[in-house]
C-alpha cells in the first residue's frame, strides 16, 4: 500500500464515519483491537511499531477536524 493509498483510505474512511454512528464505533473497537496487537508486537520490533501506534493516534486525532470540515463544505 503506497503512501498516496492511505491518505486516500483515511479521507474515506473520516467521511463515512461522520455518516453513520455505528461505523464511528466500528473504527474505534478496530484500532483498539490494532493498537493492542501493535502492543504485542512492539517485544519484537519496538521502533516500527511505536511509530505505527503513533501514527494511528494521530489519524484518529484528526477525524475530528475533518467531520467539521466535511460537514461545512459539503452539506
Amino acid at each position: 500500500m503506497t503512501l498516496w493509498a492511505a491518505i486516500a483510505a483515511v479521507i474515506v474512511l473520516s467521511s463515512v464515519m461522520s455518516v453513520s454512528m455505528y461505523l464511528r464505533r466500528l473504527i474505534g473497537v478496530f484500532s483498539f483491537a490494532f493498537a493492542t496487537l501493535l502492543l504485542i508486537h512492539y517485544q519484537s520490533a519496538p521502533g516500527e511499531s511505536a511509530s505505527t501506534i503513533a501514527l494511528l493516534g494521530g489519524g484518529l486525532a484528526m477525524t475530528r477536524p475533518l467531520q467539521r470540515l466535511l460537514r461545512l463544505r459539503i452539506f
